[in-house]
């Protein structure tokens, strides 16, 4: 599945998807969540529902990343290979993702915590900084099938 690349279309693969506007990344965690789910429900293999569960929490949490550090998503795809779920998000900043950091304060901060869980589930994760602005972060989660 990309969404953007205007040519994907849900009839081309069951094992893709993209939605209607192929050219807009998702603008919410629930959308890109919602997408992954379509690629997800696209195949005929039984599959795992906790490792479907993972998937779409990492998902949310490298959606809500980008949205909130990155200046939102730039770019999305998500698609199954023999390895697990191949999941793609760029956004607009060259920050790297970093685990959260104590502070000062005698209580911890809300949050810091997407980073950890998504190191966590995935199986591999690239980071890649693009030349022009803003980074790639490509992730592979593993399905486990019945």
């Amino acid at each position: 599945m990309s969404i953007s690349t205007p040519s994907q279309h849900a009839t081309e693969s069951p094992r893709h998807y993209a939605p209607p506007d192929a050219h807009a990344p998702p603008r919410s965690a629930a959308e890109a969540r919602a997408l992954v789910t379509a690629v997800l429900d696209s195949t005929s293999r039984s599959r795992d529902d906790e490792a479907a569960m993972d998937a779409l929490l990492a998902t949310s949490e490298l959606a809500t990343n980008a949205i909130v550090h990155g200046g939102g998503i730039t770019a999305f795809d998500a698609e199954i290979t023999d390895e697990g779920l191949d999941l793609t998000i760029a956004d607009g900043s060259d920050e790297l993702p970093s685990a959260s950091a104590a502070g000062d304060d005698e209580f911890p901060r809300p949050g810091g915590y997407g980073w950890a869980v998504v190191r966590r589930l995935a199986k591999l994760i690239k980071i890649t900084v693009r030349p022009g602005g803003g980074k790639t972060l490509s992730v592979l989660l593993p399905l486990r099938y019945g």
